[in-house]
């Protein structure tokens, strides 16, 4: 099932012993582009405490409520190592983090499912293939994370082969994998047939944090021609194959 994560922003997450939060962010890795934790405020239970949860944990939303079921209990959520406000998260952190739950880092080459309450070590494997054309990241300074916010790519330009096209409206996740699938971009800022359209992750040659820019390999003009984008009509196999066929190139 194919997902803005913008909609979901703000849904409800819950602990088996009922301690409720808020989904403020996503952070996700940017060599798989793969959505890792959930960034939650606890709200009324815990004022002004926010807690990373790694999305292995999350259960199937229920979409009725917009809440997520978390398999952890109440001590496992608040006792993780507090968040630093500050972006990007350390590799030192998340390291202490996954430490904390009891999972081995995602980095590692083999994988179970996590318990109710983590009660054991756990392994956790990297997706078994990257994208066909994988991101390539510029190189900054001091940067010792791969993980990345998706608020704050919100609004980063993008740059096409042969100028200015729009910028970054939204994300699209698969529900299944929790992969980031595509960017939502919107043209309004530069082009005066301003729409919104789908453009495939694997279309995605740079992204510059430092200069808050991505870079696709796609012309100007064929963006400009692709359908429109419409938050309000599911993506369905029909959308999909007219959104992704259209630039020659689908997800996967």
């Amino acid at each position: 099932m194919k997902l803005s994560l913008k909609e979901i922003l703000g849904y409800g997450i819950e602990t088996y012993d009922q301690i409720t939060g808020k989904i403020k962010d996503f952070l996700f890795d940017d060599d798989y582009w793969v959505i890792r934790y959930v960034d939650a405020d606890l709200g009324f239970f815990l004022p002004e405490r926010r807690v990373l949860v790694p999305q292995t944990f999350l259960e199937k939303a229920e979409w009725a409520t917009q809440n997520f079921k978390v398999n952890l209990s109440k001590k496992g959520l608040t006792t993780c190592p507090p968040l630093e406000s500050a972006l990007p998260i350390s590799r030192v952190y998340e390291e202490e983090l996954n430490k904390h739950y009891r999972i081995a880092n995602y980095w590692a080459r083999t994988y179970n499912e996590p318990k109710k309450g983590f009660d054991k070590m756990h392994h956790v494997k990297k997706p078994e293939k990257q994208f066909n054309a994988r991101p390539k990241l510029i190189e900054e300074k001091r940067m010792d994370t791969n993980l990345r916010s998706f608020c704050e790519i919100l609004g980063y330009d993008i740059l096409t082969s042969d100028g200015n096209l729009g910028c970054v409206d939204d994300l699209l996740f698969d529900s299944d994998g929790w992969e980031i699938i595509s960017i939502i971009v919107d043209t309004s800022k530069w082009q005066p047939w301003s729409k919104k359209v789908i453009i495939a992750s694997t279309w995605i040659e740079e992204v510059s944090y430092a200069d808050r820019q991505i870079k696709v390999l796609l012309p100007t003009k064929e963006v400009e021609n692709a359908p429109e984008y419409d938050p309000l009509e599911p993506i369905n196999e029909v959308l999909e194959k007219r959104y992704y066929n259209y630039l020659g190139k689908r997800i996967k």
